[in-house]
């Protein structure tokens, strides 16, 4: 998905983007979203990330919207 994402920003002359939800997030998985396009990331981290939950992950996901307003967003359904 990243790889699409950056044609795209890369097309329309914008930043690319990643959030990343987790409980154990380590900066391995940080850096491996640089190398793969993302410009700047933005990941919420603490244990209510480490099962699926719609809520929180959903609250998360609209204030990262509200705040930084973004054109286009693209999300997938799968885990890391």
């Amino acid at each position: 998905m990243l790889a699409r994402g950056r044609k795209l920003a890369d097309k329309l002359n914008e930043k690319l983007s990643a959030v990343i939800l987790g409980s154990n997030i380590d900066n391995e998985s940080l850096k491996e979203l640089i190398l793969r396009g993302a410009d700047r990331i933005y990941f919420a981290e603490a244990s209510i990330f480490e099962h699926f939950l719609v809520e929180p992950y959903s609250n998360v996901l609209e204030h990262i919207i509200k705040k930084y307003r973004p054109d286009i967003f693209i999300a997938g359904a799968t885990t890391l």
